[in-house]
């Protein structure tokens, strides 16, 4: 089964974007549903970026958007069935620096929305694409005075948690094309690689209680892998 959240190739014109919609069967560019214990909130990262648009992300809160991702996390924070919050957003919310391709630019506009609302409904991971490459945070508070510099809420493991308190973000954007080189691995990245094209598989295991992550390399080697434990 296939899920997909929009990309701002998705939406070079309005008629493209409308027959994406049309095909995944989809009223709105953002929405959410529960998988067992999991709950996915699809978030659209490109409705600022229609072609002629300024995308200057202005005035999110007021957006219908952003009243359903408030009102979604919040249902979901206080369902009992529900054991974890994860996001999907094409462009990331922060990342390493990677060159001056755009995909490499976190938009500020929406982490300094839409990160204190992930922080306030308890979001355990937010997975990304956008940036040709792949990398993998430390759970992250959202900082006020910086927000590009978030709060990293656990360093002692790199690669087993159990019930960790921030949000991880998850960027994967190696599915074929050219990459994007990092220059430098910001302190609130564990793990990056831009070098090799790829997956990451999640598997729910321990009835529902873990979370296991492997970034598989298209040669079938393990690149990345870590646990979270709840």
């Amino acid at each position: 089964r296939m899920k997909a959240v929009i990309g701002n190739h998705d939406v070079m014109s309005p008629f493209l974007l409308n027959e994406h919609l049309k095909e995944f069967g989809l009223a709105k560019p953002y929405y959410s549903f529960d998988y067992n214990n999991i709950h996915f909130l699809m978030m659209d990262s490109e409705s600022s970026y229609f072609p002629g648009a300024d995308p200057n992300f202005s005035d999110l809160e007021n957006t219908e958007q952003y009243q359903f991702v408030k009102n979604d996390l919040s249902h979901a924070s206080k369902n009992p069935s529900i054991k974890w919050i994860n996001v999907m957003s094409h462009r990331q919310f922060y990342s390493s620096l990677c060159g001056d391709h755009d995909s490499c630019e976190p938009i500020k506009k929406l982490r300094d929305a839409y990160h204190p609302l992930f922080e306030k409904y308890s979001v355990d991971l937010v997975f990304s694409g956008h940036a040709h490459n792949y990398e993998r945070t430390y759970p992250l508070f959202y900082n006020e005075m910086n927000s590009s510099e978030p709060i990293i809420e656990e360093k002692e493991s790199k690669t087993d948690y159990i019930s960790p308190k921030g949000m991880f973000q998850i960027v994967v954007g190696t599915g074929g094309i050219d990459f994007d080189s990092f220059s430098n691995q910001e302190p609130f990245i564990v793990y990056q690689q831009d070098s090799n094209y790829g997956f990451l598989n999640i598997d729910v295991i321990d009835q529902g209680n873990t979370l296991l992550g492997r970034y598989y390399a298209n040669n079938e080697e393990i690149l990345d892998e870590f646990k979270i434990r709840k």
